[in-house]
């Protein structure tokens, strides 16, 4: 549902996401904890398929997500997402690989 929102929290930690979007499904979240904060966003993009006749999944995920360490004042770490690959999903053992580069950003520093 539409504005559905997902809270965990407890003493040392909370988890709070919400998705924004049906079509296509995009999911807001933050994450706080001892030290730390963790902001961002799920937005993907799937396709299967039978990749040699055993099956595969390509997941494609959008959009960074930004780490804030309360140690370094002013910094936030930018981390993108590979291209993910689950393959022999219907037969065989299940093999999950990444392809493509996972740059992290400090965007004070650049």
């Amino acid at each position: 549902m539409l504005g559905e929102t997902y809270e965990l929290v407890t003493e040392d930690y909370r988890y709070i996401a919400e998705q924004v979007s049906h079509h296509p499904p995009i999911t807001a979240f933050a994450q706080e904890g001892k030290g730390y904060t963790i902001l961002g966003f799920l937005d993907t993009k799937s396709k299967f398929g039978f990749g040699g006749g055993k099956g595969q999944m390509v997941i494609e995920a959008f959009g960074y997500v930004d780490y804030v360490f309360d140690q370094y004042e002013n910094e936030m770490i930018s981390f993108g997402r590979p291209k993910i690959y689950a393959n022999n999903i219907v037969l065989g053992t299940l093999t999950v690989e990444y392809e493509g580069e996972l740059k992290a950003i400090n965007n004070r520093t650049g």
